[in-house]
């Protein structure tokens, strides 16, 4: 299992991800629905309206997926 962040490549598998068992159970329902939503590129390629349209993800849920998605992880630097 991987977290949730803005270095996972597209093509990372979503049910290889940590996520909430809420955010999890959504988007392997929007994934049978509308089919897509497998992957990560999936996910970041996936309209705010796309998202609200999907049942049990929330506006909360919808921002946390963005920032994890999109934050940027600060580097250690070694001296």
């Amino acid at each position: 299992m991987f977290d949730l962040g803005p270095d996972l490549p597209n093509d990372t598998q979503v049910e290889m991800v940590r996520l909430s068992t809420r955010i999890r159970n959504a988007v392997k329902f929007a994934g049978v629905k509308f089919a897509g939503l497998k992957t990560i590129g999936d996910l970041r390629e996936t309209t705010d309206e796309t998202f609200a349209s999907i049942p049990n993800l929330g506006p909360g849920s919808v921002k946390w997926l963005r920032a994890q998605l999109s934050e940027r992880r600060q580097e250690t630097r070694i001296q």
